[in-house]
């Protein structure tokens, strides 16, 4: 606005409560207030005004000069009419007078359907393609192969549960190298178990009962008798038939002896037969007869219990 312009009573107004403010926010003090207001009341000119807000800011949201008033708005005019379609003439000569057919469309193609990316395979199925190989492997490692199947097919499930998406191939080796170790460790088992005599262990394992027996006629008597059993040796003399001795657990019954002499008439011939007899775990393994009239000696061993 230019300084020579006169201003109104709303003017005035508007500069006297732009003072006010600015008195509020501590611009102006008590005495300058009044001096500036009664001056803004006085003021002829815009020029009057502006030199009262010579030193004060401008307040946001309360200018000193009235806004500028809209543009006119411009004279409504009428969008032009489209233009006449036009007409279509046909072609000079001689055919100007045959009608041609409709051109012929083909029909536009269906819209393509959304492509998908190919999802990637999840470590549950990998897993489950492992345990499916290992156990058709199976029916040619006379069912070696099934357990690992099981173990890969179990992780399958949890991998599903969880959805897991990932690598697995140090998974299927790992579990792979621990059912090969696993399984040669099995076979070592079973070829060691093979491989041992179980007559062998029985034997070394096993007690058995020994019996060693003279028997004879009524009248018979026995000069002496000697038995050995696992190479201990006893004898005895003037012994009475029948005649009966049991050792029990004995650990290697493979040296029995039982050697027995009867009495003999001035000839040297017995007066009665006599028998030796061994018994093993109530088994005879060895015997001896001397019938009457012999040397009366009768002598039954055993040296194996095989």
């Amino acid at each position: 606005m230019q300084p020579h312009i006169r201003v109104s009573d709303a003017e005035r107004e508007r500069a006297c409560a732009i003072l006010r403010e600015h008195y509020a926010l501590g611009r102006l003090n008590s005495q300058e207030l009044p001096t500036r207001v009664g001056a803004a009341q006085a003021a002829v000119t815009w020029g009057d005004l502006y030199d009262l807000m010579r030193d004060l800011p401008p307040i946001p949201g309360m200018p000193l000069e009235p806004a500028a008033p809209p543009p006119p708005a411009a004279a409504f005019m009428p969008p032009a009419p489209p233009p006449p379609p036009t007409a279509y003439a046909p072609p000079p000569g001689p055919y100007a007078t045959h009608a041609f057919p409709p051109p012929r469309y083909a029909p536009p193609p269906p819209p393509l359907a959304h492509y998908a990316p190919p999802r990637p395979s999840s470590s549950a199925e990998k897993l489950q393609s492992a345990a499916w190989v290992c156990f058709g492997l199976g029916f040619f490692t006379c069912g070696l192969a099934w357990a690992p199947a099981a173990v890969l097919a179990v992780m399958a499930s949890n991998d599903r549960k969880r959805g897991t998406v990932g690598p697995v191939g140090g998974r299927i080796t790992a579990v792979l190298l621990a059912s090969i170790l696993g399984t040669l460790v099995l076979l070592g088992l079973i070829f060691s178990a093979a491989g041992s005599d179980p007559d062998e262990e029985y034997e070394y394992t096993r007690t058995h009962t020994v019996e060693l027996s003279v028997v004879g006629g009524d009248d018979a008597t026995l000069t002496s008798v000697e038995t050995r059993v696992d190479y201990q040796e006893s004898l005895e003399e003037d012994v009475p038939a029948p005649f009966h001795s049991t050792v029990q657990d004995v650990t290697e019954a493979d040296d029995l002896a039982v050697i027995a002499q009867a009495e003999t008439d001035d000839e040297g011939k017995s007066l009665s037969p006599i028998t030796c007899t061994i018994t093993v775990d109530g088994r005879i393994v060895a015997k001896d007869t001397a019938p009457k009239g012999s040397d009366g000696s009768c002598r039954a061993e055993y040296y194996d219990f095989d």
